[in-house]
């Protein structure tokens, strides 16, 4: 289950920064969608928060899959050190 992780940490990275930009546009139209059923002294500001949803939310799901992607490439990157360093050293020696 736990071998290869990073990659499969990666997958996830790009999955959580689609899901959540789509879940955040979605609950942000849905938000900018209920300004008819609201008193009028408050429209604006539904509209407003309705799009800092959709803003926001993309830009928070970027960001928590670009540190999820790059944990993700660290764990990538020590794996292949540790196979480095786990390798037999080869001896070179001098020709005749």
């Amino acid at each position: 289950m736990n071998k290869d992780i990073g990659p499969k940490i990666k997958k996830l990275a790009f999955f959580l920064c689609i899901g959540g930009m789509l879940v955040s546009f979605l609950f942000g139209m849905l938000h900018i969608g209920s300004v008819n059923e609201a008193p009028v002294a408050i429209r604006d500001q539904i509209r407003f928060d309705g799009w800092l949803m959709i803003i926001g939310g993309g830009i928070a799901s970027w960001l928590v899959a670009l540190l999820a992607y790059g944990f993700g490439e660290l764990l990538v990157d020590l794996r292949k050190n540790r196979q480095v360093k786990e390798a037999p050293a080869r001896r070179i020696l001098p020709s005749d």
